[in-house]
């Protein structure tokens, strides 16, 4: 090596006259290499040589307090393999406005080091050493002290034996039998376990058969939950956890809390916690049986200082979740940026693995909130077919928060010959004066009938002010021709300041895809370029044919044919790895929203054989996006089944359901499959249901006249909360499994009134949409929150398939729970019978089920990919049994979840598919040409009221029974007492299965009044529900929609309608026949004052009041 390619001394240039001004010219290579490792000091100096100034040699110590006006640039080599204290150091740096370049295959910090009696050591071998100084069991073996927790239901058995680890550390042994949710022991008593410098808790530990994991949970006083998971195998293991390890989870019952830089807080320690857990949880184990040991259990001071174990988050770099392995590709293909940067267009590939970031914001248009920062890939590895694996050079431009300015940068290869273009190239961008932190156009999708876009672009000034800027925008068709160029000169850009440019208005586009390309130049020199793509779209209806249902209502169809729902719950491969503020601010927002990475998905889902994707659309700003995705859909043949916010039965917001379906114009979008009206819909746990208890006790009223009718059929008293008013069963009572005649009449009560109000409020939304909006989307609603029938989840009370199945046009059950053996999948299709009768025939699909492939590694496991692969096939194998309509899986982006600390995707963060994808590529064609249900040969009728847990209670009774029949070739059918009867001959029992009598409700009979819609000759039709401005008074013809919610088909004449409004009562016999699910409108004057009338409408039968009443105030 040349002397001149020789890392000088910081020292000396520091000493050098002259001084500089702004970001220092200088390059400053970290040459400090851990024990054992290569020495990359040399050949970054040769390679970073006349990048720009001198390259400086620095080690560890001399970051501390390090100016950018010094050094402009620090590059890391060897990332994986650094001392615990650096994130910290070169945090501090960045947050100085410095700029940093990383240089490496492997994730930053994989292995931490820290100084020992004057030598490097590894973190893990300084904490191996680590033994408890306080015992956390008070006896070291049983766990004496600690409270046993399991839940949701319990296990069908917990024992626990004493043990011995192989050190001698006394500790217990438990066998947990039936394992359905989590089995932990929690101590309470933690105050003074991790005082006087004592941060780390340490013991032995080993697992049996599938329990592979074990979790460490830390609660806070102020209710923050943090989670460890450890690795089990079957031997003992030493662990010594630190604060760092321990990640927030979402669903802690704090605020505020588990943001960037938020970290476990010891001192505030309530609770700690461990033992194991399944399900959507961070230990994805199976359910089934477990056996576990732990022993040792105590805390210690750390061996190393608390920077040591610092957790940064640096985005595109660290925590680990920022990035993924990518074991091999074959070529290397320079961006747009990275050619200005010096690359040519392809690359020769750098030899071993590689390190990729996933792909973040990358500054695509104005619209919407500025972004934390842009992300510029310079350089992509590819296939051999070319095809996109990951992002191997680029920098991350920090425009929001402590480190606003800052830059960093990564090559994912080390350094050598290869690499060098790379590095070079990488190392340019970052010390370039000037960058665009965002540009392009105002919308990401306009119509035809509206203004063009506007253009414009952001620029980040860097240390010192800039001069001779310009900005070039051009506009080009999909074929490439050009239909704008223009360019704009700007003002000097300030030191540190953001300048908005002005690009002016696109000319008037026909409808179609465009490009808007802008680029930054610094006095005719090209620095920058932002490519987005957008579209135009027309604003005439669209002829093209939508998914609609059957004429019988039992299948969905496309233009004629059978349409088979073969899905997945979609975000995009960008969403992986998101912290929760960025994750939850969603994809589909103008700021995150990247056509380029969607459109990569798409043609993936379209080889797959996907036809539908579930997403959400949470508010208006992803309006715009939303349009230019359901175009890009349509043309790889996949519908969106449209998660909508505000349309929840018992929490619906007009006024927004308005602006979300309006803004896009979704009534009339041929890519719209369905709107999936509410996530995961459940009354929640007793506290909350407790929030229902006004509504319960006018349902008592309406249904048994009082409340001491309801306690004389139950046959005891209703509970009561401490004012003495009537409240809900609790959680106990909800799973019971032999309850008395009391507590099963009470809880089939309360299920009846959930029922009935979950199901009117569905009815209003579906009035809505439907009939005000005029929308002809199917409505569904994802139903059975953590699995639909598990027993586990009964205390949540998730709604049950029946509540509101009037008023959808499919039934869409969750398969989570459903796992391990062939007869749980079996088992599962009695899920789909269920829907079916619910719906009253109309397709059942199941909207969720998935499987985590996360077990505390940063890459999955084989043999945890392998358990993801089989319950995707097993599910597409009970799809095909039990006739379903389809499948949508969770979800498509693999990589891990923060927070939830998972990672259910089918799909590699390099884009390449899972073995489970796959799998929905082998059964997709199968599924296509999937036959409907045959006619059924086995009946099995059943009772829900007969079971406290609702429909888990009738499958636990039944699912042997229908999984018998389906084994012997028959096909089930199933079936209450009331099905095919008539208001004529339906059994007259109450709820329950309490004698009828006058007074009490029919169990079987039920029924909705929705409106009322007002008329007047000449004017709009007035939707009472959703008035936002006040009626006029006078007088009006009055339509109401009466609904059969019940099995029991009413007969002309039989069921009664009456309606007072005021002085005025109508008594109206329904003159029509009204089956399952039907409804009839009836119309009547009405004359509403100034001040205003109460209306009341009231179904009977045989002078018996039953159904949802209608209560409304009409004007005043």
């Amino acid at each position: 090596m040349n002397a001149r390619a020789t890392a000088l001394p910081l020292i000396a240039l520091l000493a050098a006259p002259g001084g500089c001004q702004g970001l220092g010219r200088t390059i400053g290579v970290i040459d400090e290499a851990m024990p054992g490792r290569p020495d990359y000091g040399a050949t970054l100096a040769s390679i970073l040589d006349g990048v720009s100034g001198a390259v400086a040699s620095l080690d560890w110590d001399m970051l501390e307090g390090l100016e950018p006006a010094d050094v402009g640039l620090v590059v890391v080599a060897d990332p994986g393999h650094l001392p615990g204290r650096a994130a910290s150091l070169l945090e501090a740096y960045l947050a100085r406005g410095g700029r940093m370049l990383v240089v490496g295959n492997e994730r930053m910090l994989t292995t931490r080091y820290v100084e020992s009696e004057g030598a490097w050591t590894t973190l893990a071998g300084a904490l191996e050493a680590v033994r408890p100084t306080r015992p956390l069991a008070a006896d070291g073996t049983l766990l004496e002290g600690w409270e046993h927790s399991s839940g949701p239901s319990a296990p069908q058995s917990v024992t626990r034996e004493a043990t011995v680890a192989p050190d001698g550390s006394p500790g217990v042994e438990v066998s947990v039998t039936g394992l359905a949710g989590w089995d932990t022991y929690r101590l309470t008593s933690v105050a003074d376990a991790f005082t006087d410098g004592r941060t780390v808790t340490t013991f032995r530990a080993r697992g049996w058969g599938q329990t592979h994991q074990l979790l460490v949970e830390c609660q806070e006083k102020d209710g923050a939950r943090w989670m460890a998971s450890v690795p089990l195998g079957p031997q003992w293991a030493h662990y010594a956890l630190t604060p760092s390890d321990f990640s927030y989870w979402s669903d802690s019952p704090s605020t505020g809390r588990g943001g960037e830089g938020d970290a476990l807080n010891l001192s505030a320690l309530s609770v700690l916690a461990i033992g194991i857990a399944t399900g959507h949880g961070p230990t994805s184990i199976a359910p089934g049986d477990h056996r576990w040991a732990v022993a040792g259990l105590g805390t210690a001071p750390s061996p190393v200082g608390e920077a040591d174990t610092y957790g940064v988050v640096l985005e595109c770099l660290m925590p680990w979740y920022k990035t993924y392995q990518l074991d091999g590709f074959d070529g290397v293909r320079a961006t747009e940026h990275g050619r200005l940067a010096g690359l040519s267009e392809t690359l020769s590939p750098p030899r071993g693995p590689a390190l990729c970031a996933v792909t973040r914001p990358r500054g695509l248009g104005l619209a919407g909130a500025t972004a934390p920062g842009r992300f510029v890939p310079l350089a992509e590895a590819v296939d051999a077919s070319g095809e996109w694996r990951g992002n191997l050079a680029y920098v991350w431009h920090q425009t929001e928060g402590e480190r606003v300015g800052a830059r960093w940068g990564a090559v994912g290869v080390p350094p050598s010959e290869e690499a060098a273009p790379l590095i070079r190239a990488t190392a340019r961008t970052l010390l370039e004066r000037a960058a665009l932190t965002r540009a392009g156009a105002s919308e990401w999708a306009v119509f035809d009938d509206e203004p063009p876009m506007a253009l414009g672009a952001e620029i980040a000034g860097g240390h010192t002010a800039v001069a001779g800027v310009t900005v070039r925008f051009v506009v080009e068709d999909e074929l490439g021709v050009r239909v704008m160029d223009r360019t704009v000169d700007v003002d000097p850009v300030a030191a540190m300041q953001t300048a908005t440019v002005d690009g002016g208005a696109a000319p008037p586009l026909a409808p179609g895809f465009y490009t808007v390309r802008t680029s930054l130049a610094l006095r005719g020199r090209p620095v920058d370029v932002i490519t987005q793509r957008v579209s135009v779209h027309p604003s005439s209806a669209e002829s093209a044919p939508r998914i609609e249902l059957s004429e019988d209502g039992t299948r969905f169809e496309l233009d004629g044919e059978r349409f088979m729902v073969h899905g997945i719950n979609y975000w995009p491969l960008y969403a992986s790895g998101a912290d929760p503020e960025w994750y939850w601010s969603h994809w589909l927002s103008s700021n995150q929203y990247d056509p380029d990475a969607v459109e990569r998905d798409l043609a993936l889902m379209e080889r797959l054989g996907v036809n539908v994707v579930s997403i959400q659309y949470q508010n208006e700003d992803m309006s715009r996006p939303l349009v230019d995705f359901l175009a890009r859909c349509r043309r790889h043949g996949v519908y969106a089944n449209v998660y909508l916010p505000n349309t929840h039965p018992l929490g619906f917001s007009p006024a927004h359901a308005r602006a979300l379906l309006t803004l896009p114009r979704l009534a009339r979008n041929p890519a719209v499959f369905a709107y999936d009206l509410a996530w995961e819909p459940n009354l929640g746990r007793e506290g909350a249901r407790a929030g229902h208890d006004p509504v319960w006790r006018q349902w008592i009223e309406d249904n048994y006249g009082s409340i001491e009718v309801l306690e004389r059929a139950m046959g005891g008293p209703l509970p009561r909360d401490a004012e003495g008013a009537v409240t809900g069963p609790s959680d106990a009572q909800l799973m019971e499994t032999d309850p008395d005649d009391s507590e099963r009449v009470f809880v089939a009560a309360y299920r009846h009134f959930a029922d009935d109000l979950i199901s009117s409020g569905y009815g209003r939304v579906a009035a809505f949409i439907r009939d005000e909006l005029g929308d002809g989307a199917l409505l569904g609603v994802r139903t059975g929150y953590g699995g639909t029938g598990q027993p586990w989840i009964v205390p949540a009370m998730a709604f049950d398939l029946l509540s509101g199945a009037a008023h959808l046009d499919c039934i869409q059950p969750e398969g989570y729970g459903i796992d391990g053996e062939w007869i749980n999948y079996r088992y599962g299709g009695f899920t789909t019978q269920y829907g079916r009768w619910a719906g009253n025939g109309k397709p059942v699909w199941w909207a969720e089920y998935g499987r985590s492939v996360y077990s505390g590694e940063a890459e999955p496991t084989e043999e945890m990919v392998e358990l993801q692969r089989r319950l995707y096939e097993n599910t597409f194998r009970m799809v095909l049994e039990s006739r379903a309509d389809g499948t949508a899986g969770w979800w498509w982006p693999g990589g891990y979840r923060v927070g939830e600390r998972s990672d259910y995707g089918v799909i590699n963060p390099d884009g390449t598919p899972r073995p489970a994808a796959l799998e929905m590529m082998r059964f997709a064609l199968d599924i296509a040409v999937l036959e409907p249900p045959p006619q059924p040969t086995v009946r099995i009728v059943f009772d829900r009221d007969l079971y406290p847990m609702g429909y888990a209670g009738v499958w636990l009774a039944h699912r042997e029974e229908y999984a018998d029949a389906i084994a012997r070739g028959d096909w089930v059918e199933l079936l209450t007492e009331a099905t095919g009867t008539t208001t004529e001959d339906f059994p007259r029992v109450s709820i329950g299965n309490v004698p009828w009598s006058p007074g009490m409700p029919f169990k079987h009979l039920k029924g909705e009044i929705h409106g009322p819609v007002l008329l007047r000759d000449g004017a709009p039709r007035v939707f009472v529900d959703t008035l936002d401005s006040p009626l006029a008074p006078g007088p009006y013809e009055m339509e109401l929609r009466v609904v059969n919610t019940s099995e029991v088909t009413w007969l002309p004449g039989d069921v009664v309608l009456t309606v007072t409004a005021g002085a005025e009562r109508h008594r109206i016999a329904l003159a029509e026949r009204v089956p399952r699910y039907a409804e009839t409108t009836v119309r009547l004057p009405v004359d509403i004052p100034a001040d205003g009338v109460a209306l009341e409408a009231r179904l009977s039968l045989d002078g018996q009041p039953f159904g949802v009443p209608l209560r409304r105030q009409l004007g005043g």
